[in-house]
């Protein structure tokens, strides 16, 4: 059936192609998908796809920060950096080559939790007088990532960088 096919799909890590498929599957709508071009074959690997790709390089490029900030804080800065600036450029080729993926969005919300809670953990190395605050610090990055993720499925949002204009300003400015 339809249903198996999907799930079967879902669970192998390819994509289902068909907008009906893919909420019968996920038991949700995905409505940043909509205006998806299909190619005529049924399935694709998201594992392959442009964002994903440029997520992986954004791993790659963070744990060479991390080996590197205690030593070399130059290489270490600077591939954290450019890291950084892939954190944008994958979202812009998600929504150019409309290839946008739950998968995606966890791989680059996690990926940005662990970089600055390794970066934190590094100035905390440094500076042992603020290791409070930098601990305060990770606990408020995280928790109020996961307060804004859990309440935008909540309430429907097909992604939690969905805000409305009136929403609080700093909300708006971040997201």
């Amino acid at each position: 059936s339809v249903y198996c096919a999907c799930l079967a799909a879902a669970s192998s890590g390819l994509y289902c192609k068909r907008e009906r498929e893919r909420e019968v599957c996920r038991g949700r709508t995905r409505h940043g998908m909509r205006g998806r071009r299909y190619s005529s074959a049924m399935e694709e690997n998201i594992f392959l796809f442009i964002p994903n790709i440029i997520g992986y390089a954004r791993v790659v490029l963070a744990l060479v920060s991390f080996y590197f900030m205690p030593t070399h804080l130059w290489l270490a800065g600077s591939t954290y950096l450019l890291s950084g600036f892939l954190d944008a450029f994958d979202g812009w080729a998600a929504r150019k080559f409309h290839q946008g993926t739950m998968f995606g969005a966890v791989l680059d919300m996690v990926t940005d939790r662990v970089a600055t809670t390794c970066l934190i953990v590094v100035l905390g190395h440094f500076y042992p007088a603020y290791l409070f605050l930098f601990q305060f610090l990770i606990a408020l990055d995280i928790s109020s990532h996961w307060v804004q993720m859990y309440s935008s499925l909540q309430l429907g949002d097909s992604s939690h960088k969905v805000t409305d204009l009136s929403a609080n300003p700093v909300m708006r400015f971040y997201y």
